[in-house]
């Protein structure tokens, strides 16, 4: 039932509202028993710590602008509710904004998303006092699904109240960065939303800090002008926009802000490796330490990292996991090379709205961003993903296994099929948000690129094949 980031399938037949008001039901459970759900310090006020106006157990809960989000959202609202929790609805937002009303009030939460996926899809993203649901509470919601969650007796019945926490949310986002030297350069900022949840939030708080904001595809009414993920290809209309305007940066959202993707002032959209490398170095220079990453991370984070005076640890892929990691030990900074980053003095989880206003600071601080991705040392890398529906990832798997077990490197089975040589590594791993299966290749020659590449999509393209068609055992 969850992937690396929570619930995530097409909508009304993978997730349907019944499946969104059992799981409402199961997190009600959840939030009522002590010692299950994690708990904090809470910011002190009303309602009381974890608790909603009528004294029962809270959940705060969010979505983002797809059509079928406020169809779930009420389903598991109302399922939440008919098991005796008060849901307090914080409206259309960003991620990482469930993430800061679960830790302000000490509450579960969930945001209604399916991130980077199309329009098609929906989701669930369970928090507790700001941290994503761990792996362990995510199998007690699937265990109370699966045998059937009921709605509790009328008396146990929860309220639903509201709030706009988006206002004080980006006050707290310009506190955590240097907002005189922003005010003071007024650098003129190119953003696009996506049409996803930063719409409400991302524009505003860019003028709130003092920058001149262009913004582009900012509506949030369900249609969405570009591709969700903010790749190169999906953003190349906004590269655009950025030179025509003669911007100074432009940045790009996913379709729950969870994700920030930087295009410098040459239009240009950085390869995803070098902004985290970038990220890197700016947060070590900050305060030396060490950084987490995933077994994604690139030869150019490593390197970034090293030169900096900093330290790598590698965790699977997945926020929880870099979250998870980060909390074990004095973090400075963890990152995923997707656009996702958690910062140790912000929420506990991907913040694109910070991570935005971020790289606004470095280039108020440093200069062009295409200088600074000039001094990141790159090497050849490609990236890919090969459609293979969710059941037949295993059997696809399986065979790849197989197949190169013959290549020469050390095996990595810390999270799908990495093997590490003298001069590079790939990565092979079925997707916990997609029906795919990725396959990421980095060598220091783009000769080794092309040889290690060509052999390993036929691998892959003949699993996939034979998986789909069941001839894989």
């Amino acid at each position: 039932m969850f992937g690396t980031s929570g619930i995530r399938g097409i909508a009304n037949s993978e997730v349907p509202c019944e499946l969104a008001a059992q799981v409402g039901m199961a997190c009600a459970q959840i939030a009522s028993s002590p010692g299950l759900s994690k708990t904090g310090a809470g910011n002190p006020g009303k309602p009381k710590a974890g608790q909603g106006a009528s004294g029962k157990p809270l959940l705060a809960v969010g979505m983002d602008s797809r059509l079928a989000a406020p169809m779930i959202k009420m389903a598991f609202s109302s399922g939440a509710m008919s098991c005796g929790c008060d849901v307090l609805d914080i409206g259309l937002v960003p991620t990482p904004l469930v993430s800061y009303a679960t830790r302000k009030y000490s509450c579960d939460g969930a945001m209604i998303t399916a991130s980077h996926n199309p329009p098609e899809y929906i989701g669930i993203k369970l928090f507790s006092n700001g941290v994503e649901y761990p792996r362990e509470l995510e199998a007690k919601i699937e265990a109370i699904v699966k045998s059937g969650a009921k709605p509790g007796s009328f008396d146990r019945t929860g309220a639903l109240a509201s709030a706009d926490l988006r206002e004080e949310y980006l006050s707290y986002l310009i506190s955590l960065v240097d907002a005189e030297i922003i005010a003071a350069r007024k650098p003129k900022v190119v953003v696009d939303c996506g049409n996803g949840a930063a719409s409400l939030s991302m524009p505003y708080l860019l003028q709130k800090a003092g920058c001149k904001v262009v913004s582009v595809n900012a509506e949030p009414n369900g249609n969405f002008n570009r591709n969700l993920e903010p790749n190169e290809k999906n953003l190349a209309d906004t590269a655009a926009v950025v030179l025509a305007c003669k911007a100074d940066i432009g940045i790009a959202h996913d379709g729950d802000a969870d994700r920030a993707i930087i295009i410098d002032e040459e239009g240009a959209v950085l390869p995803l490796d070098v902004q985290l490398a970038i990220m890197c170095k700016n947060e070590l220079e900050q305060k030396p330490g060490k950084v987490v990453s995933t077994v994604e991370a690139s030869l150019a984070v490593r390197d970034a990292v090293e030169q900096a005076g900093g330290t790598l640890d590698i965790t699977p892929v997945g926020s929880m996991n870099v979250q998870r990691a980060m909390s074990k030990s004095s973090c400075v900074f963890g990152g995923e090379p997707c656009g996702e980053y958690i910062y140790p003095y912000g929420v506990p989880c991907p913040d694109g709205l910070l991570s935005g206003l971020k790289f606004v600071e470095i280039f108020c601080k440093k200069g062009n961003i295409s200088a600074l991705a000039g001094k990141i040392r790159q090497y050849p890398i490609y990236r890919a993903k090969f459609p293979c529906k969710s059941d037949a990832k295993k059997s696809a798997m399986k065979y790849i296994d197989n197949e190169i077990k013959a290549f020469p490197g050390t095996p990595n089975g810390m999270d799908g099929i990495r093997k590490d040589f003298d001069d590079g590594w790939f990565l092979i791993r079925p997707s916990g948000t997609e029906p795919a299966i990725r396959l990421t290749l980095e060598c220091k020659t783009p000769k080794r690129l092309d040889e290690l590449k060509n052999k390993l999509e036929k691998i892959m393209g003949t699993a996939v094949s034979l998986a789909k068609a069941g001839e894989v055992l």
